[in-house]
């Protein structure tokens, strides 16, 4: 039956063939049904397409528990993380989870967004009090049709005071695009 576990564990085929036969001749030699014997015997096979070894088991546990640590306690920088690393069908999903969350999440600003998504500070009046409140602010490149040269030009041609500053800082073409 050892060889048997480690034929599943490994997932090696003939191991398994070699092994099964092995296993159903010594459980009817033991007394047991054939049909009693083949059902452990899928139900083994069958365990062993989704199991993996410890090391991985480990692995993915310790992963997911750094991730669960860092979006409970560092949520802003969790989720910039995620939005700035994520693929573009991903994204609408960690978006509406910060939604959810209720985290200060703003649009991007011509002034102010960085090209990827970053966290930002602000001052803000609470309770009658100025504190600074910590939110993520979208990057440029979150923008439709905005690619990376284009960001940079944004970013170089700042600051923008009005509409007429921005188109005469940056070119037509860039301009058309937003």
């Amino acid at each position: 039956s050892e060889g048997l576990r480690k034929g599943v564990a490994k997932k090696i085929p003939e191991i398994i063939a070699q092994h099964k036969k092995m296993f159903l001749e010594k459980a009817t030699a033991l007394g047991r049904k054939v049909e009693d014997t083949e059902k452990i015997l899928e139900q083994i096979e069958a365990a062993g397409a989704y199991s993996f070894n410890k090391s991985h088991a480990f692995s993915y546990a310790y992963l997911t528990y750094i991730c669960a640590y860092l979006s409970a306690n560092y949520p802003l920088q969790f989720f910039n993380n995620l939005l700035t690393m994520s693929a573009d069908a991903d994204r609408e999903d960690y978006l509406a989870e910060c939604l959810m969350r209720k985290l200060p999440l703003m649009p991007p600003d011509i002034n102010l967004s960085d090209t990827q998504v970053s966290v930002q500070e602000r001052e803000i009046i609470k309770d009658g009090a100025i504190v600074k409140e910590k939110f993520i602010r979208l990057g440029l490149l979150s923008m439709k049709g905005i690619g990376e040269a284009y960001a940079e030009k944004i970013i170089a041609g700042r600051p923008y005071k009005t509409m007429d500053d921005c188109i005469k800082k940056l070119s037509k073409s860039t301009f058309t695009v937003l």
